[in-house]
């Protein structure tokens, strides 16, 4: 049997063309026990080698400064994210007493426009350089799926279900038993699809689904592991 000596283009810039070809040239004949499972596998393989770091970086850098926007406008919409509202809160206070400590002429409305967007601007900052230091990972050619995260997780979902026990009751009078079921709903969706997708490609070393992972992951903690429960203020 005589095999294809054609030679296989592994330019780092080839991309998804290139996985294309090498599927075809692959000889299924030659091959009887390869299911889609392994040719799955062998495409998400050629995939990984195809993208390059500043490539990857991009992406990881994009995928942050999506998240810090979501953890802008979070603490302004239900469910009002404890760490969002407390965050935005302590910066916003001692720039509120420097601004009431400013002589009466001197409080101009651009001024306190400009300098009160900065400090809202302080905790999702905070959040994308969190995720994009956390993601190292990903923009570099170590392992995809680190430990660390399954860490990171299972701590997240103590304190959520600890918070959620303390302030239950709070939670039953003020925002009502139908949005607290909404929000246990939506957490418990939410971590079923980070156990699926962590299972499911993490044998494969799979970049993308890893990146959907752990921007799900840091959304949900910044959103709805620890929604406002209570009298609102």
């Amino acid at each position: 049997m005589q095999r294809s000596s054609a030679p296989v283009n592994r330019s780092p810039h080839a991309g998804l063309s290139t996985d294309l070809a090498l599927l075809v040239k692959i000889d299924l004949s030659s091959t009887p026990n390869m299911d889609l499972e392994r040719l799955a596998r062998f495409t998400v393989d050629t995939v990984q080698q195809e993208m390059s770091p500043r490539h990857a970086s991009r992406i990881v850098v994009a995928a942050a400064c999506g998240l810090g926007v979501l953890a802008f406008i979070s603490p302004f919409l239900p469910p009002m994210p404890v760490i969002g509202w407390f965050a935005a809160s302590f910066i916003i206070a001692p720039f509120d007493a420097w601004w009431y400590a400013l002589p009466a002429d001197a409080r101009s409305p651009l001024l306190y426009t400009t300098v009160g967007t900065v400090a809202e601007a302080v905790y999702p900052a905070v959040v994308a350089i969190i995720f994009w230091f956390w993601c190292r990972p990903l923009r570099k050619a170590g392992s995809r799926y680190p430990g660390r995260t399954v860490a990171l997780a299972a701590i997240a979902v103590f304190l959520s279900a600890a918070y959620y026990a303390t302030w239950w009751r709070y939670g039953l009078r003020y925002q009502g038993v139908g949005l607290m079921i909404t929000y246990l709903i939506a957490s418990a969706a939410t971590l079923g699809v980070l156990v699926f997708v962590w299972h499911r490609y993490r044998p494969t070393g799979a970049w993308w689904p890893s990146l959907v992972l752990h921007w799900i992951l840091f959304a949900w903690i910044c959103v709805a592991a620890f929604p406002w429960l209570g009298e609102m203020i």
